[in-house]
């Protein structure tokens, strides 16, 4: 009875491990997988102004986002429940020592820019979404309390969106 005991539990060890192991394979196959990249570039931002990241210009990468996601000008809306990952980094030029900020839903970042008048942001972002959420970005020129003039500033930002599988 002990032999017959050992034996039977190997042969349960590997039947778990081949059913674990088939399943991970074919999950692999059935949960689509995209990614795409969204860039642009605002000018002639003046102080005190607010303005929304627009995710209309993309190239896609890899799969078919549009299964899962709608892109309007400023906002992304997830048709299905889906865990989404956004990689985003902001190049801000401006006056130097201006101040500036990134809010993207509930979160907010902060940057002010060097003597040169550069500055970045840099966030990276894991969330799971449900059916009809949306994701936008809004970016604003806060103070510049240095400089009296009207200087503007200008943003270029490269976004890398994906369904958090990739």
């Amino acid at each position: 009875m002990c032999g017959c005991g050992k034996y039977l539990l190997l042969l349960f060890i590997i039947f778990v491990y081949l059913q674990l192991n088939f399943r991970w394979v074919r999950d692999e196959k059935n949960i689509p997988k995209w990614s795409l990249n969204v860039y642009d570039t605002n000018k002639n931002i003046e102080k005190g102004q607010s303005v929304k990241l627009k995710f209309d210009n993309y190239t896609i990468l890899d799969g078919k986002p549009f299964s899962e996601m709608n892109i309007n000008d400023t906002q992304i809306i997830i048709k299905d429940m889906n865990y989404v990952k956004l990689i985003l980094y902001v190049h801000i030029f401006g006056p130097s020592l201006s101040f500036h900020s990134l809010h993207i839903g509930d979160n907010s970042y902060y940057c002010q820019l060097n003597m040169m008048g550069k500055g970045s942001i840099h966030t990276t972002l894991l969330d799971r979404k449900n059916h009809l959420d949306t994701i936008y970005a809004v970016y604003q020129y806060d103070s510049n309390e240095l400089h009296r003039s009207d200087k503007k500033s200008t943003i270029k930002y490269n976004a890398f969106l994906s369904n958090g599988f990739v």
